[in-house]
């Protein structure tokens, strides 16, 4: 974690020439192994990127957790030591191990349930580090979520509107896809916000991360 390079342990997705990079996190009580086998993540980018639909990227896959602490869920940024990992640890690895492309406008960061808490703490708090975020499913849970689209912290949402490219959330069904954030109260009955439009984007089945990378 952070200062003290913990040891950490990631699954990769891996194609010849420089891509974009997407992290992709996973949920709670799972692994690193997680996408790349019960998700099958290879199988999707290969029959995708096969088919033209989308770009050809790198998909790295980390462990949620570090050796400091257990797998965490809360909305409080502090309290969960996995966070600092990818932007002190991983990124920094990956970029210079690999040929990504090494910039935020080529970053993405997206999980789910646990990893769509982990999406919104790291990627929220980390603004200039990924211009496309996605939240799966979860994310932070009502309370949190609500405070954000209602409380003090809703005077931030102009600057996620000014350096996110794609802000993607979902749960039972989208809430947010490719938008332009407006505090709002929430209608709990259609788990969705009043937003505005932004740039369309097409996930291929309502749950596709990748859909960031759209040609």
């Amino acid at each position: 974690m952070g200062q003290q390079h913990a040891q950490f342990f990631v699954r990769l997705y891996l194609i010849a020439g420089s891509y974009p990079v997407f992290y992709l996190l996973h949920g709670g009580g799972e692994t690193n192994s997680s996408w790349s086998t019960v998700g099958r993540a290879g199988d999707i980018l290969d029959n995708l990127i096969a088919s033209g639909k989308v770009q050809p990227m790198i998909i790295v896959m980390p462990a949620g957790w570090t050796p400091f602490g257990p797998q965490v869920m809360t909305g409080d940024a502090t309290k969960d030591p996995f966070n600092d990992e990818p932007i002190h640890d991983i990124i920094p690895y990956i970029e210079s191990h690999y040929r990504p492309l090494a910039d935020p406008e080529h970053r993405a960061l997206g999980g789910l349930p646990m990893g769509g808490i982990q999406t919104l703490n790291i990627g929220l708090h980390n603004l200039g580090t990924f211009r496309s975020l996605v939240v799966m499913s979860s994310g932070w849970f009502p309370a949190h979520r609500d405070a954000f689209f209602n409380g003090p912290d809703a005077i931030r949402i102009s600057q996620y509107n000014a350096q996110l490219k794609v802000f993607w959330w979902g749960g039972d069904r989208p809430i947010l896809r490719a938008i332009t954030l407006s505090p709002a109260s929430p209608d709990s009955s259609k788990q969705a916000y009043t937003l505005k439009p932004k740039k369309p984007v097409t996930a291929t089945n309502g749950r596709a991360g990748v859909s960031f990378f759209l040609k």
